[in-house]
């Protein structure tokens, strides 16, 4: 059973987020770690991992 986490974070005028300390520790991620961001209906979907490209 998934839990959804409703967090708020700030884009800073450098175009940086923060990563909610919660959101951090569920999907276990750490410094160095990559995300995938995904827009979706005019929605913004992040994911852990890589972006796979086709050749």
């Amino acid at each position: 059973m998934s839990h959804q986490i409703i967090q708020v974070s700030k884009i800073t005028s450098n175009r940086q987020v923060t990563i909610p300390k919660e959101i951090m520790k569920r999907l276990k991620l750490k410094g160095g770690d990559k995300i995938v961001w995904i827009e979706q209906n005019n929605n913004i979907i992040i994911k852990k991992g890589k972006i796979i490209t086709e050749n």
